[in-house]
């Protein structure tokens, strides 16, 4: 290959591992060894090694403050992104867990009004009657439903449900 063509992400990312390979402190001869026969099998491996080599030691000729400035941008990026993509995720859940609540499918299992067997229950309703409620029966309705389900129904002295 042509060296005027850029190494790939591929490339750059071995580079990279090799690079922090080698700058350890404990480096046998085979792992120096093993770079050098990678470096060899393409020219963009050199060029890529050589390039991770050369940005290393840009940073290695920074100042102590300004190699401590830059690990504390370094770590609050990373700390901010954390808390984005956690923030994301809460958003994401809230807004599932309000589409579920709206889901006819969801909501069966989240009755509105719940008798167990032989339980008579009375609800009361917003005008102050009441609703016998017989046993072992769910109702799931919206309170806007509420009117529409009592027109026409009437209570045990015959008086109608609904003013």
């Amino acid at each position: 290959m042509a060296a005027s063509t850029p190494p790939t992400p591929a490339m750059v990312s071995r580079a990279a591992q090799w690079a922090a390979e080698l700058d350890g402190d404990n480096i046998s001869p085979a792992q120096r060894a093993a770079c050098e026969s990678w470096c060899a099998q393409d020219v963009r491996h050199r060029l890529a090694f050589d390039r991770m080599r050369a940005l290393d030691q840009r940073f290695a000729d920074l100042a102590p403050a300004e190699r401590a400035a830059l690990s504390n941008s370094l770590r609050r990026s990373a700390k901010s992104r954390r808390m984005g993509a956690g923030f994301a995720a809460l958003l994401l859940m809230a807004g599932s867990a309000w589409l579920a609540s709206h889901s006819l499918s969801v909501r069966q299992y989240f009755p509105d009004l719940r008798t167990m067997p032989g339980d008579i229950r009375e609800v009361a309703l917003a005008d102050g009657s009441t609703l016998p409620w017989p046993d072992h029966r769910q109702l799931h309705l919206h309170a806007r439903q509420w009117r529409t389900f009592c027109a026409g129904r009437r209570d045990a002295a015959g008086r109608g449900l609904l003013a």
